[in-house]
């Protein structure tokens, strides 16, 4: 009898070690103001946020989980009222530091929609605010590709506040309802 409550104890232990894990994962403040670039020169996050902000970080050479992701950021955005599209922006961060511009981001995020945000900037300012997110992207050598690099980057939605800070996020795949719903909840606090 000793055994079996000792036993359960144990795995009642273990089971709480591991929600206290996740619950301190899970409640890491990610977020805050950051600086990069677009076709007009410095951006600050601080000085151009909205209520709620759908970051998305690509880069502008990707042949289809960008578009896609931003495709359905614009059918969803479409989707809001136009009320609620005023105190919602769409930035669109490359982490190409190598080949896109602030112009050509600028230029590929408006493609998709023409208050969309388009900024970027060297390895140094991105890798600065990628880590303000649970984000990352890997640049590698690929003689197979045009470029002659590949990037490979996280594939998430953020939805942060007016102070940088996020709030939520939306993984693939995305559905326009699911990120109308998610923004007009957050929307409403």
């Amino acid at each position: 009898m000793n055994n079996i409550v000792r036993t359960v104890l144990t795995i009642l232990g273990v089971i709480f070690i591991i929600f206290l894990i996740w619950y301190k994962i899970e409640s890491i403040p990610y977020g805050e103001n950051f600086t990069l670039n677009n076709e007009k020169g410095k951006w600050e996050f601080n000085q151009n946020a909205k209520k709620i902000n759908l970051l998305y970080f690509g880069f502008t050479s990707c042949t289809s989980v960008c578009p896609m992701a931003l495709a359905s950021v614009n059918s969803s955005f479409g989707m809001l009222t136009q009320s609620e599209r005023k105190n919602v922006s769409i930035i669109f961060i490359s982490v190409d530091y190598k080949k896109d511009t602030p112009e050509i981001v600028s230029e590929y995020a408006k493609s998709f929609n023409k208050d969309f945000i388009g900024i970027t900037g060297n390895k140094q300012e991105i890798d600065k605010t990628i880590d303000l997110f649970p984000a990352g992207y890997v640049i590698q050598q690929n003689n197979n590709s045009n470029l002659n690099y590949s990037v490979s980057h996280s594939d998430k939605l953020f939805i942060v506040d007016r102070n940088g800070k996020m709030i939520d996020y939306i993984t693939t795949p995305r559905d326009p309802e699911e990120i109308v719903e998610t923004v007009r909840k957050h929307l409403k606090k």
